[in-house]
């Protein structure tokens, strides 16, 4: 995924999601650029198109357009953190007391499923 988007412009971060104790690609992927002008020039040249022969479905996120259902947005601002495979029973407060002794944080959070049950993947974003 990587190598198809960087031709549009720099990428700050890129993460193709998988199940958890698999290396099985969930279908869908984050791709952050440096500029949203890049980005907006990769969902023009790039929905729509064919690649592994799959038809690519690719939009800009925004918490406000979130759907009921839908997979949580990506963070957009280039001082927070995602962090994957979070042990079982971490709360909010164990992964910010881990992430603190690097700034400032304005928030933390562990993602919940449907079922309220933590997820292992979570946010931190530091205010600076």
């Amino acid at each position: 995924m990587f190598d198809l988007f960087k031709a549009y412009g720099k990428i700050v971060s890129a993460k193709l999601e998988t199940y958890p104790n698999s290396k099985e690609s969930r279908e869908f992927a984050y791709v952050q650029f440096q500029k949203e002008e890049e980005a907006e020039a990769a969902i023009e040249a790039l929905n729509d198109k064919e690649f592994k022969g799959k038809k690519l479905e690719i939009s800009k996120l925004n918490k406000k357009e979130k759907k009921k259902n839908e997979l949580p947005a990506p963070v957009v601002k280039k001082n927070n953190l995602f962090i994957k495979n979070v042990p079982d029973g971490t709360t909010d407060e164990k992964l910010k007391s881990l992430f603190e002794r690097f700034g400032p944080i304005e928030s933390v959070s562990i993602q919940k499923g449907a079922d309220g049950n933590l997820k292992d993947y979570g946010y931190v974003c530091f205010k600076d």
